[in-house]
């Protein structure tokens, strides 16, 4: 009858289904980092003696922004006025807060959104060890 040729096609389409679906959940196989093209190198946890010590400041907070900051403005920049209003982007902020770091001085990049003049930054900058 019509009825059983529909169950049974019906039948025949879930099989198909859930063949699918065992397929697509099977475990992809191993490939080594190694031999496999784009494979993600395997890492290791950085041990408390590898992790990198913060560097002691060498100059004062204002000659260490100013020189930051003058390689990342185009023009002379104010120390009193919006530095996004001089030009900062928010790329910037991201290697404002390198390069204090490689020089000793700890700064987010919240706080340049927050204390965005030089003079206000300069006083949120803290010293490494």
């Amino acid at each position: 009858s019509m009825f059983q040729t529909i169950l049974a096609q019906q039948q025949v389409m879930l099989q198909m289904l859930q063949t699918t679906i065992a397929r697509t959940m099977a475990p992809a196989p191993f490939f080594p980092a190694a031999g496999f093209p784009g494979a993600i190198p395997q890492t290791r946890p950085v041990t408390t003696a590898e992790q990198p010590v913060a560097k002691k400041a060498q100059e004062s907070a204002e000659a260490v922004l100013d020189r930051a900051l003058s390689g990342l403005l185009k023009k002379k920049y104010s120390k009193t006025e919006d530095l996004f209003e001089q030009g900062l982007t928010s790329l910037d902020t991201v290697k404002l807060v390198t390069m204090c770091g490689e020089n000793g001085y700890s700064i987010t990049m919240q706080d340049i959104y927050m204390h965005s003049t030089f003079e206000e930054l300069v006083a949120c900058m803290k010293p490494g060890k």
